[in-house]
């Protein structure tokens, strides 16, 4: 049987946000309590990894590990602090709230083919361009075939072991395992699975979870 660990990155400052956005609410929970509800609805534990000095406040956990100061460093304290029995990875965060648990679903089955990390991607639907220092414009090559990356990721742990100790530092996971020469496949993402950095992201997130919920009643 697999044993499946979600992993909760919350322990950045939320600079771009204005705050520690974990902490803020969507509807009646916390974004960090979405998180968290998402994990135990479809992993065997749930591993969350807060600011340095923080205690934790919430629901009960599995595992509770302070981060570091990147992205790399907060995800690398959670994965050796897991048990030698984990072997995959489902990583999620309070940017990504609104994930649904089928949509995590789908990441973990396919890792059932062999590969070795999954990802829902999204295609870019706007026009992309590079804009010089001078700020003149030109179009960028092989647009059509970019995606955006959504949360949650699924990993398998002894890959991304292996992966973070060649590439200490990383933007995110899929880098660290694509760099090792990993395999990562994608599945379709959610376009109401937004990416919350800023505050007028969270108020189109409250929409898409009240109308969520109005849709449920």
């Amino acid at each position: 049987m697999k044993n499946i660990w979600g992993i909760v990155l919350a322990g950045g400052s939320g600079k771009r946000f204005g705050g520690a956005k974990q902490y803020v609410k969507l509807g009646e929970q916390r974004l960090i309590d979405h998180s968290i509800a998402l994990t135990r609805a479809v992993c065997d534990f749930t591993c969350i990894v807060i600011p340095q000095g923080v205690t934790w406040d919430g629901d009960e956990v599995d595992l509770v590990v302070e981060g570091g100061s990147t992205h790399a460093q907060s995800t690398r304290n959670a994965v050796v602090a897991l048990p030698k029995e984990a072997e995959i990875l489902l990583i999620t965060g309070p940017s990504h709230p609104l994930a649904t648990p089928s949509l995590a679903c789908a990441v973990l089955k396919e890792l059932d083919k062999g590969l070795d990390a999954c990802a829902p991607m999204l295609p870019l639907a706007d026009a992309v361009k590079v804009v010089n220092e001078q700020n003149r414009v030109r179009s960028a090559k092989e647009t059509r075939r970019l995606h955006i990356t959504q949360l949650p990721l699924a990993l398998r742990k002894n890959v991304f072991c292996a992966a973070i100790q060649k590439q200490p530092e990383f933007l995110e996971e899929l880098e660290a395992i694509e760099a090792m020469g990993g395999s990562i496949g994608a599945i379709e993402g959610d376009p109401q699975n937004i990416h919350i950095a800023t505050r007028d992201d969270l108020t189109i997130a409250q929409a898409i979870h009240s109308l969520r919920r109005k849709q449920n009643l």
